[in-house]
């Protein structure tokens, strides 16, 4: 139960990780190997837009995380939620 609401703020995000899975596995059989696993993890690094600017998955991730905290406590009105990728990085992944 306590993962729901990890799950939930990961939610924003899965949509670039499926585009890196689609991309690594456009068949059937395809192997989890070292360049593979080495290719999701770099989905931390893939930049996103935002209120701040371009920041990487991980650290929207953060801002999100600790901008649910702000909302729980009563210190801000609405989620810092990401916006859409950087154009480049879509055509790299």
């Amino acid at each position: 139960m306590r993962l729901r609401l990890a799950d939930d703020l990961m939610e924003p995000f899965r949509p670039y990780v499926d585009l890196v899975v689609r991309r690594l596995a456009p068949g059937e059989d395809t192997e989890l190997d070292r360049e593979a696993k080495a290719a999701l993890a770099a989905i931390t690094i893939f930049d996103l837009s935002g209120p701040k600017g371009a920041s990487p998955i991980q650290t929207c991730l953060d801002r999100l995380a600790v901008s649910l905290a702000q909302v729980f406590s009563g210190e801000a009105k609405k989620l810092e939620l990401p916006g859409p990728p950087l154009p480049l990085q879509v055509a790299m992944s």
